[in-house]
């Protein structure tokens, strides 16, 4: 018999003390029928709570190449849940989500902890 501990109220306390409020807006993305030229459209901004940290920028080599590490990072309770290229904007600047990584209790994904997001600026 497996026996599984579900760390949410843990995992949710400590973001809840390392976050901060920042503006969230969804992005729709079309596509130009002929030239192929992609229009992100950002929709009205919300206010969410975010565990948000800046990085230096940084290059790692991994088994397919090099990767390009994002600008900031972010994480958010199960709560919130963002989608790439949506718009996350901290003290005036503008970030894109790239990439989001959604951490489970265990392997069935049956409860959702946090979800870790690699955020790149928009210039």
């Amino acid at each position: 018999m497996a026996v599984t501990f579900v760390k949410r109220d843990w995992t949710n306390s400590i973001i809840n003390r390392l976050q901060r409020s920042v503006s969230y807006s969804t992005n729709t993305q079309t596509i130009h029928p002929i030239s192929g030229e992609e229009t992100l459209t950002a929709a009205t901004a919300t206010t969410i709570s975010m565990v948000f940290y800046k990085s230096d920028q940084k290059w790692y080599f991994d088994k397919e190449g090099i990767v390009e590490g994002g600008d900031a990072f972010g994480v958010t309770s199960s709560a919130n849940d963002l989608s790439r290229d949506d718009r996350v904007t901290v003290d005036s600047e503008v970030f894109r989500v790239h990439d989001k990584i959604a951490y489970y209790s265990d392997n069935n994904q049956s409860v959702k902890l946090y979800t870790y997001y690699n955020l790149f600026k928009v210039e």
